[in-house]
């Protein structure tokens, strides 16, 4: 393929943060790449991280501040998670229709990577530290940021977090429940959602959109939530 031609969304072969930029592009139809690299186990214990170290250095040439994932559309190359998450939102118009739209994208970004950030540190904890969290990450630190974006619904009173139509933080928010409803269900829990109907309705009516469905129902959302090492989601 040529990289002049078609849009690069690559990050490792996981679902992770690579999942709310493919399936951003799938919404947008897209015609894009998305390449993913791939963790291996070492004999004798350890992880083969090689598949992306042995091409970082010539994408460093190109942005010292690379890392996964990563955007390249034409000349521009684009790292840090949610910039590019804003990236390929203004390229997809999925900003919002005005700067009172924009703000709002904003913020939620900012408080659905807060739900991000506490999830990956559960789920890549040692497994016994994994055991002993996994109940309160539900009970409490899910609740408190379902509590937040619930009330956010509802103070707005649209559909998604910004608007009636999916805008950039969405995406996102709808991979981190799914992520976490998936935990609750491995681990016969409630699903946290059921105290939120904003919450709920959000994630029905994102999960029902066609393009989402088609996302969905693809090998990329079939990829595994976590990284090998993770005490979750690493199948």
């Amino acid at each position: 393929w040529n990289m002049a031609e078609k849009l690069v969304v690559a990050y490792w072969a996981i679902r992770g943060l690579g999942a709310p930029l493919r399936m951003m592009c799938e919404y947008a139809g897209a015609d894009y790449e998305a390449v993913t690299y791939g963790v291996t186990a070492k004999e004798g214990g350890g992880w083969d991280v090689s598949s992306w170290f042995s091409v970082k250095p010539p994408l460093k040439e190109r942005n010292a501040l690379m890392n996964l994932p990563y955007v390249i559309d034409g000349d521009t190359v684009v790292t840090q998670s949610n910039a590019c998450m804003m990236f390929l939102g203004r390229k997809f118009k999925l900003t919002g229709k005005s700067e009172a739209e924009l703000v709002k994208v904003e913020q939620c970004l900012c408080e659905v990577f807060d739900l991000r950030n506490a999830a990956v540190k559960l789920f890549y904890s040692p497994p016994e530290v994994f055991e002993n969290d996994r109940d309160s990450f539900l009970s409490n630190t899910v609740a408190t940021s379902f509590g937040k974006l619930n009330g956010w619904l509802e103070q707005q009173g649209t559909v998604y977090l910004a608007s009636d139509e999916p805008t950039v933080p969405d995406f996102h928010f709808f991979e981190m429940i799914d992520q976490i409803e998936a935990l609750a269900k491995k681990y016969n829990k409630d699903s946290p959602m059921k105290e939120f109907a904003a919450v709920t309705k959000f994630y029905e009516s994102f999960k029902n959109l066609p393009a989402i469905q088609k996302y969905l129902a693809s090998d990329l959302h079939k990829l595994p939530i976590n990284n090998k090492m993770a005490s979750f989601g690493a199948e």
